[in-house]
């Protein structure tokens, strides 16, 4: 045996000396090898532990075994340990057969490696990784290829073991690792034996994350302003602004709205699926705020200062000022505004963010949109152009060139290439929100390591 074995022995014997009870005693039970690991088994309610001593002896050598091969699968997959004698690895995104000599160049051995550590869910997890993209190893026409584009900064291993709960149908282990992380392991005994229900490294890392708040990876931008995050009772303040070359009719404003309710829809729906409680309240055609100036609004983004100026002179004095005197602000968690301009342009967000100097001039976070039904304009404004504006408010960041590199556009295409900040569909039902938009809008409390890379 590995360096399980010396810990069995000390249960065994200790179970003999019981006069054959398997009841466990209250006190860990040490193993006295000269590892730098010890084991530990105790029973969580050992008063009422009825099993046979030889079930649970069988049962902790099979967890020894199960986590061996666990640690030999997470190499492999998730540490790309399967691909590291390949010849043709120069960097970069490679997708290509294991060579005949790899040992699971059949990917029968390895799908029949993973079916004896693993639960069918728990064993779907490790051959599926990373979780978005290419996965690292994949069947095609019954032999293993792989993907090299993403390993993760992992290296902890399991180095103490503590019975929890023993029964026969399902039994649960404390793992503590190697570097302190204490994680709760269940192990379902199946019609082909015990298996492991998840590996230990998404246990540990789903630790890690549901702990962290990724403060290093936090942009200038998230939790700035009045939207400072995409989460609670959020307002969206409609303005409809006619200048001296355009103007608003009824059937255009309703257009207008119509788009923006299906993407105040559609980030509901895609914050829920990332656990997030929000509720959008769009003001409506009468709710709405309507205004005309004589003269000709730019549509230029680095003209924006007009929209300050169009009320510097007034009795609102500022924009926050106007919001505040038609709207109880305080009764929302967040809010921004969303100024309508029926004529052609590009749109464009002005969030609050303490990279820009001026940032302490623009709190009250807005975005500017040019309405026009010429679905073959190049800056339609569909219902994902509302989208992705209505994010940059509250902390997303564009994700396509110049504001990315190359290299990272190519893995962003990998892993996930439909996100809203990436890429606009004409219907909004075929774009996404990736884990890092997510994290910039609120709705994860971590950034998934997959995706810091676009931090910069």
């Amino acid at each position: 045996m590995k360096k399980y074995f010396l810990i069995l022995l000390s249960l065994i014997v200790l179970l003999v000396s019981c006069g054959g009870q398997s009841t466990l005693p209250d006190e860990s039970i040490t193993s006295n090898d000269n590892s730098d690991t010890s084991y530990h088994f105790v029973s969580e309610n050992p008063e009422e532990s009825t099993e046979e001593s030889g079930d649970i002896t069988e049962f902790l050598t099979l967890v020894n075994e199960l986590l061996d091969k666990d640690e030999r699968l997470t190499s492999l997959i998730i540490l790309g340990e399967i691909y590291k004698d390949e010849t043709d690895i120069n960097g970069g995104v490679i997708i290509a057969p294991l060579s005949g000599s790899n040992e699971f160049y059949e990917y029968s051995r390895l799908k029949e490696l993973a079916n004896s550590v693993y639960t069918g869910e728990g064993g779907e997890y490790v051959l599926n990784f990373p979780p978005y993209g290419t996965n690292t190893v994949v069947n095609v026409s019954e032999k293993t290829w792989y993907s090299t584009h993403f390993v993760p900064d992992y290296s902890d291993k399991a180095a103490t073991l503590r019975l929890l709960s023993f029964d026969e149908n399902r039994s649960k282990i404390l793992v503590t690792t190697q570097k302190g992380i204490e994680v709760e392991l269940d192990f379902v005994n199946t019609p082909e034996g015990w298996r492991m229900a998840e590996c230990l490294y998404k246990a540990v890392t789903d630790k890690i994350n549901s702990a962290s708040s990724s403060d290093e990876y936090k942009s200038t931008a998230m939790g700035m302003g009045s939207a400072s995050a995409l989460t609670g009772n959020c307002l969206i303040i409609n303005v409809f602004l006619s200048d001296s070359v355009s103007e608003w009719e009824d059937g255009d404003v309703e257009k207008s709205l119509s788009r923006l309710g299906n993407a105040c829809d559609f980030a509901e729906s895609l914050s829920a699926y990332y656990g997030q409680s929000l509720d959008i309240t769009s003001t409506d055609k009468a709710a709405s705020l309507y205004l005309k100036t004589s003269d000709k609004i730019p549509a230029d983004i680095n003209e924006f200062v007009w929209i300050d100026l169009l009320f510097s002179d007034t009795v609102y004095k500022s924009l926050e000022g106007y919001a505040a005197s038609h709207f109880d602000l305080e009764s929302y968690d967040n809010w921004c505004v969303m100024f309508h301009l029926n004529k052609k342009g590009r749109s464009y967000a002005i969030p609050c963010d303490r990279a820009n100097s001026d940032w302490e001039h623009y709190t009250a976070e807005r975005c500017v949109v040019f309405h026009t039904d010429d679905e073959n304009y190049s800056y339609y404004d569909s219902s994902g152009v509302y989208a992705h504006e209505l994010f940059h408010l509250f902390g997303a960041a564009d994700l396509y060139a110049p504001y990315i590199s190359n290299d990272d556009s190519d893995l962003l295409n990998n892993y996930f290439p439909n996100d809203i900040m990436r890429t606009i569909p004409l219907d909004i039902e075929l774009a996404s929100v990736s884990p890092f938009t997510a994290f910039r809008l609120g709705w994860l409390g971590y950034l998934d390591q997959q995706f810091t890379f676009l931090i910069n």
